[in-house]
């Protein structure tokens, strides 16, 4: 159940990312404005942070398969549900444009950049699915294991730089996607307890 229910998710967060985005594509969704930090500008653009960038996958899907508490992985599927959700209902309300950089560069590895920067419409996902789905994974492993939690916390991080460097969010998507993660974790919580309370009730 856990491994069908994972692969689930999984291919819900899929459908979520690559769905948007084509579908605000293929209507021709007029962008919408977003805050820029004036620093942003100053950010480099570096093509070669995108192996780091995609090792949100793992970090994000492992969890799913490492925490063995039940309840803890039902809140933490729970938690993922609601965010992906939340962030479609903006996505369509909502979309964002975002100004690609010009690559650079010959060979495989910038020959496939350059070809998904083609076929997938140029818009990003506000707030970021990566980085609240990344807290998730990192929050609810911490709950079982507080060590490996915190390196995952530490790894969020540095793929959330790797994300700015290669420019497929702003910074403005980092923190929304941070802070909307932060309240689902709570909600779900709060959830938990009193579903709780309520089936200790006569």
């Amino acid at each position: 159940d856990r491994l069908k229910i994972s692969i689930k998710v999984f291919i819900i967060w899929t459908l979520a990312f690559v769905g948007t985005k084509f579908f605000n594509g293929l209507i021709k969704a007029p962008s919408h404005s977003i805050y820029i930090f004036p620093f942003e500008n100053n950010i480099p653009y570096i093509p070669e942070f995108f192996p780091i960038y995609f090792l949100a996958v793992p970090l994000v899907i492992l969890p799913l398969f490492l925490i063995k508490n039940k309840n803890i992985f039902n809140q933490m599927v729970k938690a993922y549900l609601i965010t992906i959700i939340t962030t479609i209902v903006i996505l369509l309300i909502y979309p964002i444009k975002l100004v690609r950089p010009l690559v650079e560069g010959t060979g495989i590895y910038y020959s496939t950049i350059q070809f998904f920067y083609k076929i997938l419409p140029a818009y990003t996902i506000f707030p970021s699915l990566h980085m609240s789905l990344m807290m998730l994974s990192s929050l609810y492993i911490r709950k079982e294991n507080k060590k490996l939690g915190n390196i995952l916390l530490i790894s969020t991080l540095i793929i959330a730089i790797s994300i700015l460097l290669v420019k497929t969010h702003y910074l403005i998507d980092l923190i929304v996607g941070f802070i909307l993660s932060l309240i689902v974790y709570k909600i779900v919580s709060k959830w938990k307890i009193i579903t709780y309370q309520k089936s200790k009730e006569p």
